[in-house]
């Protein structure tokens, strides 16, 4: 029924956003389960110039944590192994963001990102084993986590060039990837409630549930998504009909003019902005988190909570956005770079 009745650009659309949804989970949570992780008593211990009321807010916040308790093992990380853990995720995470799009070209976007999906939840699935082995270990398995969720995002710009029509790309687009923020809501509270709880043993829950959920989810992928919609057995020909404005599958390769991209002003400034979003969001999503527990003393489902109400704004607007942006494109009052400067720059 679901391959042969539901539109197909839907089905891609629906699982899009929840394959975007998990890998920003499996991204962020273990920013929030590293405070369960860590013996913070030690780390009292080893610092004399600590103390729990050094904030002023800590003594009413601090009821929380007094009450936290931890049935998994914890670890005595000091702050610079911490950094060193969280960070690792993104040795190789550009590289692949770099390299993804030519792999997606070459295998198959479909194939490519149900590939880094399943590579990710596996590798998510097996961290409470491999943290066990040591440091070395667990920063060389987040490394890898960041290698296979880097190819998603490329493989997945090119699932969309092929599955959504011309005029609803806009809204197609900002469906899928609105599964970012509201993947690092998710992502965040329910880490923080799952650490505060005695399930599997507090944190591990945490990458057994991300882990699980993924490798399901690529068992829906591989069956009910294709490569484009001319390659679908089951599409309709009116829903095909959508796709005569878009581009057809080319057999020659084009040649990439790397010297007049590199030499663009406006290629430089869209890195440039890109950058400076990723800077902040890394830091927001990384280091916040232990801030709030380590200086403002706030329990770790609350920790989850608070960091979740930027990935719930930030989702709102992805939904909210295209919708004007695609009422703006059809009235012919702005060109389509003007809206995209115009909604870059908000």
């Amino acid at each position: 029924f679901i391959r042969r009745r539901i539109p197909k650009r839907f089905i891609v659309t629906i699982l899009g956003f929840f394959g975007v949804l998990n890998m920003y989970a499996m991204r962020v949570n273990l920013s929030v389960a590293i405070v369960s992780m860590v013996n913070t008593s030690a780390q009292v211990l080893e610092n004399k110039n600590y103390s729990l009321t050094e904030c002023p807010a800590g003594k009413f916040l601090n009821i929380y944590a007094e009450q936290s308790e931890f049935k998994a093992e914890r670890y005595n990380w000091d702050y610079v192994t911490q950094s060193q853990i969280m960070s690792a995720f993104f040795y190789l995470y550009f590289l692949s963001l770099v390299f993804g799009g030519y792999i997606a070209e070459k295998i198959g976007a479909q194939k490519v990102y149900g590939a880094g999906v399943f590579f990710t939840s596996f590798l998510t699935l097996l961290t409470p084993v491999i943290v066990r082995w040591g440091v070395t270990p667990f920063i060389v398995l987040r490394a890898l986590e960041g290698l296979g969720e880097g190819i998603t995002f490329p493989a997945m710009t090119s699932v969309i060039s092929q599955w959504a029509p011309k005029m609803e790309r806009s809204r197609i687009t900002s469906i899928i990837y609105s599964g970012t923020g509201l993947g690092g809501a998710l992502g965040m509270s329910l880490t923080g409630w799952l650490c505060s709880t005695n399930f599997l043993g507090g944190w591990p829950s945490v990458f057994y549930a991300f882990g699980t959920f993924g490798c399901l989810w690529v068992v829906f992928w591989c069956i009910l998504v294709y490569e484009s919609p001319f390659k679908h057995p089951y599409i309709t020909e009116r829903e095909l009909s959508l796709y005569k404005d878009n581009t057809k599958p080319s057999t020659q390769k084009p040649k990439v003019p790397w010297f007049a991209i590199f030499t663009s002003i406006p290629f430089w400034v869209l890195l440039s902005a890109y950058c400076g979003y990723f800077f902040a969001d890394t830091i927001l999503y990384v280091e916040m988190p232990t801030y709030l527990s380590r200086v403002l003393h706030i329990d770790v489902h609350m920790v989850g909570l608070l960091m979740s109400i930027p990935c719930i704004v930030l989702s709102l607007g992805s939904w909210v956005g295209p919708i004007f942006a695609d009422k703006l494109r059809k009235s012919g009052k702005l060109s389509i770079t003007s809206i995209r400067k115009i909604f870059n720059s908000i």
